[in-house]
């Protein structure tokens, strides 16, 4: 049977085809063997990722609410007759694509009714350390989220993690300690590394500072794994899915930790954006040429204007402030 056209299967995933589309995806779909059902959802799982679901949206999934979901989208004349078989048949595809997506995106979790997620959210300007109960020790820095189990599984001590985080690790050989960062995987035993993994960005970077760690990326062929060494630090871009491995500067990498930011030759886009974060004040160029202006500069426990006097000497702009119910809101850049 021909394959229905991307259009129709992104529909599918988001619940909005129409009664021929979704006869057409669950006809398409019953006709594949089991081999054939994993590579279309190898294929198409970065699609289900985009969708952001989380595992214990996932979990919590049962058959009559995929059903009453799928009835909501449906039209009135289908909700007012006997249900379908064919959106029976779509329930139970949507469910089994879902399924698959959250064993794709834990791997090896102990039983999914077992488990129960905490989540931890910083905002911009803002840090958070969490010591989790096998005296795990993670600095989360701003704009990034953490989802841990409040109970860690019998084989291993698994993580989710959006944006970026400085790791201790206890030791414990019998346990690993895993983190799964967008396409990335990190694995230790009791180690310290960064993970930053800004949904937002190309690059996803693991930089190991002490200990052994391995990372590895699941593919069509399996997954690929590197061991990294201390001071070396892997760049996985999502975009080209190509990876570098080199040394780095821990000063840089985990300086945000103790109020640190060295920036050497970064574009002023990228210096913004880290400021942004570390600060939680927009802001913005007028002039967007000077965005490629490059920045050599390092701070330590500086203030906010301290470092934004510094960014308007070394790229000849200017500043005005936006100002909303007594607060700094936005600090804008222009050309003299």
């Amino acid at each position: 049977m021909e394959k229905p056209t991307k259009n129709i299967i992104q529909k599918f995933y988001e619940n909005r085809c129409n009664d021929e589309e979704y006869k057409l995806m669950i006809k398409y779909l019953n006709s594949l063997d089991e081999n054939e059902l994993n590579a279309f959802m190898e294929t198409h799982i970065e699609q289900l990722e985009n969708e952001k679901i989380k595992p214990e949206v996932i979990y919590n999934l049962d058959f009559e609410k995929i059903l009453e979901r799928i009835d909501l989208k449906s039209s009135k004349k289908i909700r007012t007759r006997r249900r379908p078989a064919y959106l029976i048949a779509a329930s139970i595809a949507i469910f089994i694509m879902l399924s698959a997506y959250a064993v794709y995106l834990l791997g090896t979790f102990d039983k999914p009714q077992s488990i129960k997620w905490n989540k931890k959210v910083t905002k911009l300007g803002q840090k958070s350390i969490i010591t989790l109960l096998d005296g795990t020790r993670i600095t989360l820095n701003a704009g990034s989220e953490l989802m841990y189990p409040t109970k860690f599984g019998k084989k291993t001590r698994k993580v989710l993690l959006e944006g970026e985080a400085y790791f201790e690790v206890m030791p414990n050989p019998q346990k690993p300690f895993i983190v799964k960062s967008g396409d990335v995987i990190t694995t230790a035993l009791g180690t310290k590394f960064n993970i930053k993994a800004y949904p937002s960005e190309a690059n996803i970077k693991v930089a190991l500072l002490e200990g052994k760690v391995k990372v590895s990326k699941k593919g069509r062929n399996g997954a690929r794994e590197i061991l990294l060494l201390p001071k070396q630090q892997l760049v996985y871009n999502r975009n080209t899915k190509k990876r570098s491995i080199s040394e780095f500067d821990p000063r840089k990498i985990i300086g945000w930790r103790n109020n640190v930011l060295v920036f050497e030759n970064e574009k002023l886009r990228e210096v913004l954006i880290i400021l942004e974060r570390a600060f939680g004040i927009k802001l913005e160029i007028k002039d967007k040429t000077a965005l490629q202006k490059r920045i050599s500069a390092d701070f330590e426990n500086e203030s906010f204007w301290a470092i934004i006097k510094v960014i308007r000497y070394l790229t000849d702009l200017e500043t005005k402030t936006v100002i909303e119910n007594n607060e700094l809101k936005k600090v804008i850049f222009y050309k003299k």
